[in-house]
């Protein structure tokens, strides 16, 4: 270690780079946040049951990878809890752990809040230093470590973190209309939601769902922080430092380096120097594994590069080939002799004979090297395919990805669409065809990303009919709809019970039966039963309102409902249509005071007018 330190001190003093900052502990890191893994925690992702989240199965990616990196942690007897709400502490907790803050270090300096003794020992030192870094705040001088989180306030904080490029005032109302449920939204919470809609923090998240003023769970909070950390500006060396660490890629012109403080792409001079064992040598010889110091000029550019340690073949480990079954961004299955092997990914993953993780896909000839804690730690691609299939059952469908369960075993992986989307084909002919429960067969291009979605098998029934009108009445319990119909401009009633697992979507978004209003368009496919296989709910149209409260007036031509924000009055319209115990009557048969869900314009410019059940 000695000799090389000379050495490097030697040239850096030929090329003006300071020693101050030699060292993984003092590299600095140019974007201001140091989003450093920080873990160098044993991997405890073993500790948890990732194929028993329930409803949060869809977030099982994220989870595993946030708990792999020692970002997120159980509840006790190897529990997630990924349904469950975040609070305030937690989320310090987790942001902490994430940019890698010391969680053993007082703060000098930070806010003192009249409730600290209310905080959890395990929080404290993380909700000290996002208080004084500004990125979480109290409110009355109390922290309020209990509190639940809101979708807002979540959004606002990874704003914070992240620093997304800021939305023109103008341009915010558009950017938060793309969320199909961002009404609500508190003003002081709109520009960084626009932020974060415009950076794409909310694509392929389930439909790009967001609840502004609901509690946040800790798997959604995951999936944001996954994303979060994908979509952010990659770190790069600062003018006159020097790197140390070990390559994880090296890609035409740069080299990426795993360090201390986390990954850090280097620019190289076209005039670098290679230095392997005191000798001069040329940039081929650099791969990933190789442990380097690398001198950084004023450009910000590499101009010498110290290899102090050997490349993959030096790296402990037993190793692994096959066939790669399936993979995701925190596993990969691969299959050898008629078995299948599923491994998790090591924090510090290389990646050789492909450009990066997303290139390495189903069909490809791998050789993993396999640390003692059963953790892969660099994929060596031997032998590529152009194209692969996977097969399997699907779990869940957005408009951006589709996570499957391979028949082989394993998983659920993700898979994202490639551009333009895929094409379907088989027993459905679009992608809200798609349904949970379908076998289909998937064609990957050579990056990893959907081309075709071939449907072998439904879970539901081929529709034979369909009932479409305007959403009267939904009931998640009993799994009914209830739909206004117009024929040759007589509305009449069909009431549909819904197989059990049908699918719903709202403006081409998987959605619940639950998210559905009266005044909704839609449109039911029925079996040969006449049961419902699937709901179809259209966007609202312009101009549609809808008010639930009391009915207050009934004037013949206008009526008046009062709720607790207020009186809305709504015009009869053309043909207007009351509906009361499960029968249309006569509008005034609905006596004042009572309760009512009015759609303005439902239907021909009409009022629905409907009495709960």
């Amino acid at each position: 270690m000695l000799q090389w330190t000379r050495h490097v001190a030697k040239q850096a003093a030929a090329i003006g780079v300071g020693l101050a900052v030699v060292g993984s502990s003092g590299l600095a890191l140019a974007d201001g946040h140091g989003h450093g893994q920080g873990h160098g925690r044993p991997n405890p992702a073993a500790h948890y049951n990732f194929n028993n989240l329930g409803s949060a199965t869809w977030a099982q990616p994220a989870l595993r990878l946030l708990v792999t990196q020692g970002v997120l942690q159980g509840v006790g007897n190897g529990q997630l809890n990924p349904n469950g709400q975040t609070t305030r502490a937690q989320m310090a907790t987790m942001l902490g752990r994430l940019l890698g803050w010391n969680a053993g270090t007082p703060t000098p300096g930070a806010p003192v809040f009249q409730d600290n003794a209310t905080i959890p020992s395990w929080a404290l030192a993380f909700v000290q230093q996002a208080a004084k870094k500004g990125i979480l705040q109290g409110e009355d001088d109390d922290f309020q470590p209990s509190q639940s989180v809101t979708w807002a306030q979540a959004a606002v904080i990874i704003d914070r973190v992240f620093s997304f490029p800021a939305v023109p005032s103008g341009q915010v109302g558009a950017d938060l209309a793309q969320l199909p449920y961002s009404a609500g939204t508190p003003g002081w919470a709109a520009p960084s939601v626009a932020a974060d809609v415009a950076a794409g923090l909310f694509q392929g998240l389930l439909g790009q769902i967001y609840m502004p003023n609901q509690p946040i769970s800790r798997a959604e909070l995951a999936a944001l922080l996954q994303r979060a950390e994908q979509l952010k500006p990659a770190v790069v060396a600062q003018a006159n430092s020097v790197v140390v660490g070990t390559i994880t890629a090296v890609q035409s012109g740069s080299v990426t380096v795993a360090t201390g403080q986390g990954a850090v792409t280097v620019p190289l001079e076209s005039s670098v120097v290679i230095y392997e064992g005191g000798m001069a040598t040329s940039t081929s010889v650099l791969q990933a594994g190789e442990g380097v110091v690398i001198g950084v000029d004023g450009t910000g550019q590499g101009a010498f590069v110290e290899i102090t340690s050997g490349g993959p073949t030096a790296q402990a480990g037993s190793t692994a080939s096959g066939a790669v079954a399936s993979i995701s961004q925190t596993e990969i299955s691969v299959t050898a002799g008629g078995n299948t092997t599923t491994y998790l990914f090591a924090a510090n993953l290389s990646v050789t004979g492909a450009a990066s993780l997303a290139a390495v896909v189903p069909g490809d000839q791998v050789t993993l090297t396999v640390s003692s804690g059963n953790l892969v730690t660099a994929i060596d691609v031997t032998g590529a395919v152009s194209s692969a299939s996977v097969g399997g059952n699907v779990t869940d469908v957005t408009t951006s990805n589709i996570t499957l369960s391979p028949a082989g075993g394993g998983g659920p992986f993700v898979y994202a669409f490639a551009a333009g989307g895929p094409t379907v084909q088989g027993q459905a002919t679009s992608l809200s065809g798609v349904a949970d429960g379908d076998q289909v067969t998937l064609t990957l291009n050579s990056v990893g990303q959907v081309v075709t979605i071939d449907v072998t098998s439904t879970s539901t029934p081929a529709p034979t009919g369909s009932v479409s009108g305007v959403l009267v009445s939904s009931n998640a319990t009993s799994n009914q709809v209830v739909v206004l119909v117009y024929a040759n401009n007589q509305p009449s009633l069909t009431s549909v019970s819904l197989l059990g697992g049908a699918p719903v979507t709202l403006a081409g978004n998987a959605a619940s039966l639950g998210a559905l209003q009266t005044g909704d368009p839609v449109s039911v496919s029925l079996d040969a039963q006449s049961q419902g296989v699937s709901v179809q709910a259209s966007a609202l149209p312009s101009g549609e309102q809808i008010v639930s409260g009391s009915l207050v007036a009934d004037t013949g031509g206008h009526v008046t409902v009062a709720n607790g924000s207020g009186q809305v009055t709504l015009a009869d319209g053309a043909s207007p249509v009351a509906v009361s115990g499960g029968q249309i009557v006569a509008q005034g048969s609905i006596a004042l005071d009572t309760a009512v869900s009015a759609a303005s314009g439902a239907a021909n410019g009409s009022l629905l007018l409907v009495v709960p059940a």
